[in-house]
Formats: structure tokens, sequence, C-alpha cells
């Protein structure tokens, strides 16, 4: 356990076993490539600090990225107490989902890549803003919360099908990427559609 009375000074790799964070000053010497890092209470990391995808996050406090890398895929969890906070560094989705009676995922800064396994949210409290660079070339499905895209971020494959919550769209043209639209709420700014299989309903 690595709490707010600890400093990292050296490198800390994580291969295995369990890790938990709870507000431990890491200078970005924190590498976990395998076991389980547990954050238990509020936590920041920054720059260098790195959870790869072959390890497991669990978070149950706040986690808050200032430029480090975060990998998320299904083996991740976003619990009710916990929420993960992005003002710069990367988050890499790769089959991830957050949860409508979990914690939230919000992404105000840096870079969010979307992989190919994509990423669902579900949660009311989830956002995507306008500050954040989005690389897309997976699934971005909205059942809940708000994404907000613009013609500066990098869609290059994949569906954003949206059931409900709210989507922004300014300035993008869709092309390789398709849009499918449900239900909740869409605004569109200098947006076209260009691919054959967007779909916009009538209970959007």
């Amino acid at each position: 356990i690595l709490n707010n009375g600890d400093t990292i000074n050296g490198t800390v790799n994580q291969q295995g076993g369990n890790l938990s964070l709870a507000g431990v000053t890491t200078n970005g010497k924190l590498n976990s490539t395998g076991g389980v890092v547990n954050v238990t209470g509020n936590q920041t990391l920054k720059d260098g600090d790195t959870i790869g995808s072959g390890a497991n996050l669990k978070v149950g406090a706040t986690l808050t990225n200032e430029g480090g890398t975060i990998n998320l895929d299904n083996g991740d969890k976003i619990e009710s107490a916990g929420s993960i906070s992005q003002t710069s560094g990367t988050i890499d989705a790769n089959n991830f989902a957050t949860s409508n009676n979990g914690g939230s995922l919000k992404v105000n800064g840096g870079s969010l890549k979307i992989s190919s396994g994509g990423l669902t949210l579900n949660n009311a409290d989830d956002n995507i803003a306008d500050g954040a660079t989005v690389n897309m070339n997976g699934n971005l499905t909205i059942n809940n919360g708000s994404v907000s895209l613009r013609s500066s971020d990098n869609l290059e494959n994949g569906t954003i099908e949206q059931t409900n919550g709210t989507l922004k769209l300014n300035g993008i043209k869709t092309g390789d990427i398709n849009l499918n639209s449900t239900g909740g709420n869409l605004n569109l700014t200098n947006t076209t559609l260009n691919n054959s299989n967007d779909s916009i309903s009538s209970t959007v």
C-alpha cells in the first residue's frame, strides 16, 4: 500500500501481485504492466506513469491523470465510489465500458484513444469534453453521458452509436466512420454525413 505519506523517488515496476494506491507522490516513476492496481484513495498520475493493458485496474476513489498513460479494457472497473478524470496524458480504451451504477469517466483534456475493442459509456456523469483530442479506431457507444467531437479529432474507423445522453458534433465529416443515433440529444454544427450507413432516428 502506497499512500499520501509516501514518495516514489526510484521506480516502481509492477509485473504481478497487488498494488494499492492512495495519494502516493509518484514523480512519474510508476510502471504497472501486470497484477492488480487498486485505487483506494484519491490518486494523481503524472507524466511518465503508466498503467498498462496487462494490469487490472480497480478504481474505488478519484484517479486523476495529469500526464500519465492509462490503458482500460474489460478487466478494469470503475467502482461506484470511484471516478477517472483526465486533464492531460493519454487514456487508451479497448473493450471498456463504464457502469450505470458505477463510477464515471471524465476526459477533459489530453488524448483519448478508442481502440478496436471500443468504448461504451453507460454513466450519466461520463463526459468526453471539447478539450480532449479523440483518436477513434473502434466503436463509441453512448448509452448515457455527454460527448463532444470536433474537426481536430481523428476519427479513422468505427461507428458512433447513440441511444441516450448528449452528442455534440462540430465540423465532423463521417466518411470513414458512421453515425447511428436512435435516442438522446444530438447537436450538429458544420457537420456532413457522408456515410451511406449514417442514420438519425425520429426519436432523437
